[in-house]
């Protein structure tokens, strides 16, 4: 058997030869050396039986119904989350949802040539349907992500591992599925927080007042802005996560029974005055931010896994904070993931890359540099002391 692991764009592959047949496979890294270990744990799969090609003669007649591809799915998700580590079981379970509602009710039991382009474009038109203005821009990004979600059901990888379930997935009807795009894409786009060295200086004037006009909230901008914490990882912050050595303080982002975070394990490294700030608003319970006021509708609080008041206050009360300085929707992707990329962004231009992709949590440098790059070409760097 032979293995050949070769570079396509950022990303390793693999071919395999088993027995006359090629297999290729993504590795899912941009290091080579564990490309190479992942191809040959993959090597000793194929050779035991379990990834086992299925010839044409043996696959089914009829199309599998959209409940059988889901099951299928999320049995290829749990395959690859034991041997990689991603994708979590909650993003497996966020895409199957998008998947349902993109097809709406009563479609779970439907052979799968009902996906089309016309599914997609129905689904888009519906959405957005009566909206206008920043309504209609919002409820765009909203379809767009439900059918980015829904799409992910049908990646490579778990289309690979249909063939091991025996289901006959037709590419090319796939095809018009995957590559529909009913609405002219998303009008999300990522700029640098420092292209507006204005709108900078006074989110992080107005973030420091919030100390005396509004604790909640400025407790709020410290995690996002000193700590570059996502929303999620904000929301769910405890104060054992904290670790303090040496005079040093850390806050160790890593998986935990009841917890998975978004991106790789992490320790970020927290300043003394910073930490001096946060530990400032310790009340003795276990939540960084407290449980809060919960006006939280039923539906709200069943979807958002009970966070309450906690999901409030980041993704509603800091969202209409900043929007307040500025941070309009029409110029910005999102809201506190702002101050999470102008943090970055100063880690990557004024520390390394390496140190913002290690802090930032992602998976690969190839991801920071692709966010962050373009500020190497700034020939003054916004700096904290500048503001």
């Amino acid at each position: 058997m032979k293995v050949n692991v070769f570079k396509q764009g950022s990303m390793y592959y693999t071919r395999i030869m088993v027995k006359g047949k090629r297999v290729c496979r993504c590795m899912d890294t941009s290091d080579r050396q564990i490309a190479m270990k992942r191809a040959r744990d993959l090597k000793l799969e194929l050779l035991s039986g379990r990834w086992a090609q299925v010839d044409e003669t043996s696959k089914r007649k009829n199309y599998p119904t959209i409940s059988e591809i889901i099951a299928a799915y999320v049995k290829a998700g749990e395959s690859r989350n034991a041997r990689f580590g991603k994708p979590t079981k909650r993003t497996l379970m966020d895409n199957v949802n998008a998947l349902q509602r993109v097809l709406g009710d009563g479609m779970l039991d439907q052979p799968i040539t009902i996906l089309d382009r016309k599914l997609s474009t129905d689904y888009c038109d519906k959405k957005t349907l009566g909206k206008s203005g920043e309504d209609l821009n919002r409820s765009r990004r909203t379809a767009f992500t439900c059918l980015r979600g829904a799409k992910s059901v049908f990646c490579k990888w778990a289309m690979a591992a249909y063939e091991d379930l025996n289901l006959h997935v037709p590419s090319d009807l796939l095809g018009e599925f995957l590559k529909a795009t009913p609405i002219d894409g998303s009008t999300k786009k990522y700029r640098v927080p420092l292209e507006h060295p204005q709108l900078v200086a006074d989110t992080i004037t107005a973030g420091r007042d919030l100390a005396q006009t509004d604790p909640r909230l400025h407790l709020v901008f410290l995690l996002s802005y000193e700590l570059a914490l996502r929303a999620g990882e904000s929301i769910d912050l405890e104060w054992s996560w904290f670790r303090h050595q040496g005079g040093s303080h850390t806050l160790d982002i890593i998986k935990r029974d009841h917890w998975s975070p978004k991106g790789t394990e992490r320790s970020i490294p927290i300043h003394p005055l910073t930490w001096e700030a946060i530990a400032a608003h310790d009340s003795g319970g276990r939540f960084v931010l407290g449980d809060g006021e919960d006006h939280e509708r039923p539906q709200w609080k069943q979807r958002r896994d009970g966070r309450g008041g906690r999901y409030l206050l980041v993704i509603r009360e800091f969202s209409s904070w900043m929007r307040s300085i500025g941070w309009t929707a029409a110029r910005f992707a999102k809201t506190n993931h702002e101050l999470r990329k102008l943090q970055g962004s100063r880690w990557f231009t004024e520390v390394s890359p390496q140190a913002a992709q290690e802090w930032l949590g992602h998976a690969d440098l190839s991801t920071t540099c692709k966010f962050y790059a373009a500020l190497r070409s700034q020939p003054e760097p916004l700096t904290p002391e500048a503001v």
